[in-house]
């Protein structure tokens, strides 16, 4: 089987940050860092239960994609969690701890069960999923499909 070679890999890499230029999100991979994720994938299991999940996503995502920042560095995951409010002093609990490995467990169980197999991914009421970046057009259908059986 045969893989892509270097410079198809740089052309679908610029065509997501085409994309999420577009769609007022800044990707850029020339900044990104390596990293291991669940950590940070905990403390969004906190934050979910705060009703902070989607502050501290995009403040995650803009970290990494945007600014280079280390997201599996303990500082920068309490420094993080801070801009959106969250207190320190119980994320530090969490890291100093297993609390919530579970709930990621489950997410990761759940995805692959789903056919998850690269980020980003998608899923629209347990019945639609989008994989990879698309065009904004393509969540409007599925969004509008949603709402129409939901109706």
């Amino acid at each position: 089987m045969k893989g892509i070679s270097r410079e198809e890999s740089k052309t679908m890499l610029q065509g997501v940050m085409d994309m999420g230029q577009a769609s007022g999100v800044d990707i850029n991979y020339n900044v990104v860092k390596n990293a291991n994720t669940k950590d940070a994938h905990r403390v969004l299991q906190y934050a979910k239960e705060l009703g902070k999940d989607s502050e501290y996503f995009e403040r995650l995502y803009k970290a990494h994609f945007s600014e280079g920042q280390v997201i599996s560095d303990r500082e920068t995951i309490i420094s993080l969690a801070g801009d959106v409010g969250i207190d320190s002093t119980k994320v530090v609990k969490v890291l100093d701890s297993n609390e919530y490995d579970e709930n990621v467990n489950q997410d990761v169980y759940e995805s692959r069960l789903a056919g998850v197999s690269s980020v980003p991914f998608f899923v629209f009421d347990n019945k639609y999923s989008v994989s990879g970046a698309q065009p904004v057009e393509l969540f409007s259908e599925i969004l509008d499909k949603v709402w129409e059986e939901e109706m």
